[in-house]
């Protein structure tokens, strides 16, 4: 039995060169020499590494391993980089140690024998050289030396995943998203934001957006600003200014250097709890650690789901500041967070084994920048989700909708789609307010009120459209509004919130 099938089982969720990968950071990270005895491949193959080997050897059969498996997920090139400074930083210390021992301070060799030749000493001692010191870069170089690196560091993944994820053929989306990124990064390039986590220096990058063949709801960034928008995505956002938020969030992660601060992070953290901070990384938080397994895993889970929500949070707020300074509606980061919720299916609160602020703080949060701003929430404006509309029919009748809700139908005449037009535009003011269901009520005469101002005005016509009595078309017609309004108040949290 391998090292890597004798530790799986304790990753249960996660697949085998997610496992080699633990196996092999948590060897090089503790200073472990003996890698040619557990590193094998899913074949039983020895990979031949020696008591002896370079970091560099150690990382290519990380990458080669990774790269056997279609199933590697966005966020394991990442936990690349922990192992790689680990790695150099080890041997590196390993390196110097090992140049000081076979001398010492008198002259004589390592066997305790008096040197005779050259040793460098004159009338018996040794002369030592002060090294030179390295003079501290400015703030200036230190920042550009950081943004070179990010800059490498994306490129390297970039080709990774570009090849991973094929371009998207449709080449008007394509060209919508890289003209909308560039929109946004030129106002994040020229207008710092409030940092919440991660680094406050204002990096500046040549972002780079590309539109891939994936029908998850999904998109990513890389160090250096590369940034991958699913297609999937692009088809569940209902406005460009839902996508408009989604690229300024992930602007923010390269901006503010999440990888590079989540390295710096993870260094506090004992050698022997990092392998399961790259656990966390290489499986989105969401690989199930086995209860009990190791303590110290489940310690670290959590402080890596604290550092990933806290990205999150702060990619958002600045997100928002981006989105404030550009023509896009910051309803739309908010809409799209609350529809994202919608599809959310969880049975129980994972607490800190998230890596992710559940959908519904985050928009709870985004809701209180726009307050704070006093930017007015009209979801009405960025998604047909919560958003009336009318229809014209084959036979001249006029649908009103709530979102894919039907709610009624004015009857065939000169004047239905006039009425449908109206009728439209005052039930988004109205639900734009996230009304309570009991704010709307019935008057005489067809009237429905919401919050006390006529909402709807029902005629003899329409209830004969619908077959019914006015009085009966009208009760009808009410209880599908506060069905309506239900369901999105249940969306929007706002009333658990906000005491709306």
């Amino acid at each position: 039995m391998t090292h890597l099938q004798r530790t799986a089982p304790f990753l249960p969720g996660i697949s085998k060169s997610l496992a080699l990968a633990l196996v092999l950071g948590a060897a090089v990270i503790s200073g472990a020499q003996s890698f040619g005895d557990h590193a094998h491949d899913h074949s039983g193959h020895s990979h031949g590494l020696s008591s002896k080997a370079q970091p560099g050897v150690t990382l290519r059969v990380v990458d080669e391993e990774l790269l056997r498996y279609p199933e590697v997920q966005p966020f394991d090139r990442y936990a690349l980089a922990f192992l790689r400074a680990k790695v150099e930083r080890n041997f590196a210390r390993a390196s110097f140690q090992q140049s000081g021992a076979g001398k010492t301070g008198d002259g004589q060799t390592g066997d305790g024998q008096t040197g005779t030749g050259q040793t460098g000493s004159q009338g018996g001692k040794e002369q030592t050289k002060e090294p030179e010191k390295k003079k501290k870069p400015t703030p200036e170089e230190q920042l550009a030396a950081d943004i070179a690196k990010d800059k490498a560091m994306g490129k390297e993944y970039s080709d990774y995943y570009d090849k991973k994820y094929p371009a998207s053929r449709n080449t008007a989306a394509y060209d919508k998203i890289r003209q909308m990124g560039e929109e946004l990064a030129l106002i994040a390039n020229s207008n710092p934001t409030q940092t919440t986590w991660g680094d406050r220096r204002h990096a500046q990058f040549e972002y780079k957006f590309k539109l891939v063949q994936d029908k998850d709801i999904n998109a990513f960034s890389l160090p250096g600003g590369y940034i991958y928008v699913f297609e999937g995505l692009v088809d569940f956002a209902q406005s460009d200014d839902e996508i408009a938020a989604v690229l300024a969030h992930e602007i923010c992660h390269a901006s503010q250097r999440h990888v590079a601060t989540l390295e710096s992070e993870s260094n506090k953290a004992s050698n022997l709890t990092i392998p399961f901070v790259l656990a966390a990384v290489l499986t989105g938080g969401t690989a199930g650690l086995a209860a009990g397994a190791i303590t110290g895993a489940m310690a670290t889970q959590g402080m890596m789901s604290g550092w990933s929500q806290r990205a999150e949070e702060s990619a958002d707020y600045g997100g928002f500041q981006i989105i404030e300074m550009s023509r896009f509606n910051p309803t739309g980061m908010l809409t799209f967070m609350e529809r994202l919720r919608m599809r959310e299916t969880v049975n129980f609160d994972p607490g800190i084994f998230r890596t992710h602020p559940p959908s519904k703080f985050r928009a709870e949060k985004i809701d209180g920048f726009m307050r704070k701003s006093g930017i007015p929430i009209r979801r009405s404006l960025v998604t047909t989700q919560f958003r009336a509309s009318w229809r014209e029919l084959e036979d001249g009748a006029v649908a009103i909708f709530f979102g894919p809700r039907k709610l009624f139908t004015f009857a065939p005449g000169p004047d239905a789609v006039g009425r449908g037009t109206d009728t439209a535009r005052v039930l988004n003011e109205f639900y734009d307010s996230v009304p309570e269901m009991f704010e709307i009520t019935t008057g005489s005469g067809g009237v429905i009120y919401g919050k006390s101002r006529v909402v709807v005005q029902l005629s003899e016509a329409d209830a004969a459209y619908a077959k019914v009595p006015v009085d009966r078309l009208q009760n009808l017609v009410a209880n599908s509004m506060r069905r309506s309004a239900e369901s999105l108040g249940y969306h929007v949290w706002e009333r658990n919130s906000f005491g709306q």
